[in-house]
């Protein structure tokens, strides 16, 4: 008769896999371990073990069958349990106990938000904006900043739950929205953070240049000028108007990069010249236009008033008239002078608001009534003065 003779020993080690699990799903881990009786295989179950944190499993999330633990579902404070396992052979001794701690993946908590001492900056100085989440996740997020249509790859630092971005800024920057993106492997997460708008501050660009369609203008009328620079600035120009020493607070209208002005023009504007200046408060930009002229038509005012030294003269002497008005116009009045029947076309010298008559007197000037005439080609001006009449006595 032959004896076959079992030798029963404690199986291997047991191992554990996955070590590696994702928060909110069903995760099931297997408990492997080999026999090593003789001769084998035995043919003796393989009984297992589980245990957690050294105690029993009582929280309803973990069931286990056989060599397999299940977890549902897994969460984020998992990783923080010890999951132990032993194996034996029905009949024979216990392995050593196997432990893990799982790595638990998990998304980010919660919606980026932006933080910033400040959204407005000076062209050319350093932007510094932070963006966080409440928890960063597990493998930690991936961050991405964009600004416009910039796209960042460089100036950004990260640290856990939170992504400064650092850049220089320019005036193509202003008025640009800044957002952050959180992303994860794990689940769907990907958020962007609400936006936030770049005030970036520059001077303006370019000496104002005046406009207009005539600087000629008729008393009364209303006159528009505009004045325009190559690129306004941030904050916008202010834009002062000033047309001699008149200063104005009404009649202006301004756009990106213009100004206009409407007035009502008076015979006291007439060669008075206006200027735009065109003013920031970044940098010391003040930059005034060319001055044009304005020529403003009128009328000339009141009737010519004839005067002389005398109207008594010897025949062949020079007798001179003067005629004057209260006040000329533009253009200035045209003068015209007779005397009886004759219409004088030379001897005549003209100044501003005034006319003088220089002729030789003959025996036919006598009792010669003389007038002079101012007329302008604006409105219906035309005024004629009182009558002088002559003196004339032979020599």
């Amino acid at each position: 008769m032959i004896t076959h003779l079992t030798f029963i020993d404690k199986p291997t080690t047991p191992q554990i896999s996955p070590t590696t699990v994702e928060a909110g799903r069903r995760e099931t881990m297997t408990c492997t371990s080999t026999s090593t009786s003789t001769p084998s295989p035995t043919g003796q179950a393989m009984l297992y073990t589980w245990t957690v944190n050294n105690g029993t499993l009582s929280d309803p999330r973990f069931t286990t069958s056989g060599n397999t633990l299940t977890i549902n579902p897994v969460r984020k404070a998992d990783k923080d349990i010890l999951f132990q396992c032993k194996a034996k052979e029905n009949q024979g001794l216990s392995s050593d106990t196997t432990g893990i701690i799982l790595t638990v993946h998990y998304p980010p908590q919660g919606k980026p938000v932006i933080s910033y001492s400040t959204l407005t900056y000076i062209t050319g100085s350093t932007v510094t904006i932070s963006c966080s989440v409440t928890g960063d996740g597990n493998p930690k997020a991936t961050w991405t900043w964009r600004c416009g249509n910039r796209i960042f790859n460089s100036g950004i630092t990260n640290f856990t739950g939170r992504s400064n971005l650092t850049f220089l800024v320019t005036k193509a920057d202003n008025n640009q929205t800044c957002t952050c993106t959180v992303s994860s492997s794990v689940g769907s997460y990907n958020q962007t953070s609400d936006p936030v708008t770049l005030d970036i501050r520059y001077s303006p660009q370019g000496k104002p240049v005046m406009s207009f369609s005539t600087m000629t203008y008729v008393t009364g009328n209303t006159v528009a000028l505009s004045c325009r620079i190559t690129e306004d600035g941030n904050p916008r120009v202010t834009w002062t108007w000033k047309c001699g020493s008149r200063t104005f607070n009404n009649g202006i209208i301004t756009s990106v990069r213009q100004s206009n002005l409407t007035m009502v023009v008076t015979k006291t504007d007439n060669n008075q010249p206006c200027t735009c200046t065109a003013s920031s408060s970044e940098g010391s930009y003040s930059q005034t236009s060319d001055p044009a002229i304005l020529d403003i038509r009128y009328s000339p005012q009141g009737k010519p008033v004839m005067s002389y030294n005398t109207l008594t003269h010897l025949m062949g002497s020079n007798i001179v008239l003067s005629c004057s008005i209260l006040e000329d116009g533009n253009p200035q009045a045209t003068w015209s002078w007779k005397c009886g029947n004759r219409t004088f076309n030379s001897s005549i010298t003209n100044s501003v608001g005034r006319s003088n008559l220089t002729f030789v007197a003959t025996m036919a000037d006598n009792n010669q009534p003389c007038t002079c005439t101012a007329s302008s080609p604006l409105g219906s001006y035309s005024q004629t003065s009182d009558p002088a009449v002559l003196d004339i006595r032979c020599k």
